[in-house]
């Protein structure tokens, strides 16, 4: 499937999504991945399910080197298409080794802008993707370490 020397650097951008809570680097790196995604996308149980075990596959989840996201543009409400209706930026590039704790910060974003424009609040607490991953043990995602690097001028 994905030769010894092959390793991932996920490149995705962040929308919300109102099934699957936030669609970033975790939805990227599997449902992204699969031909046939529009049968997970619009069920929320489904939908966690196959990511989190899409992401579980050992030759997937191990070979990860980096997702990264640019918060210089994201959409807040109207995902999981576009709609430039609802973009906003901050001056942010988010790099993890875990695609499921880059897109619990996402979510914070997301959520602050929906609060800002005021949208309707999404539980990112009780998202089952975030659950189904902790289930499955890919790692810690309910409190990621944040690094912020500041520029020098």
């Amino acid at each position: 499937f994905l030769e010894n020397n092959v390793h991932w650097i996920n490149l995705a951008v962040a929308m919300d999504d109102a099934n699957l809570g936030v669609d970033g680097a975790a939805i990227n790196m599997s449902l992204g991945t699969v031909s046939n995604f529009r049968r997970f996308r619009d069920n929320t149980t489904l939908g966690s399910a196959a990511v989190t075990e899409i992401l579980a596959i050992p030759e997937i989840w191990n070979k990860k080197i980096v997702s990264v996201i640019d918060l210089s543009r994201y959409q807040f409400a109207g995902g999981p298409l576009f709609d430039a209706e609802f973009l906003d930026s901050s001056p942010i590039l988010l790099l993890g080794k875990n695609p499921l704790a880059v897109d619990r910060v996402i979510g914070s974003y997301i959520t602050n802008s929906r609060k800002l424009h005021g949208l309707k609040k999404r539980n990112l607490e009780s998202a089952l993707i975030f659950k189904y991953a902790e289930e499955l043990g890919l790692e810690a995602v309910s409190s990621p370490t944040i690094v912020e690097i500041q520029s020098v001028e």
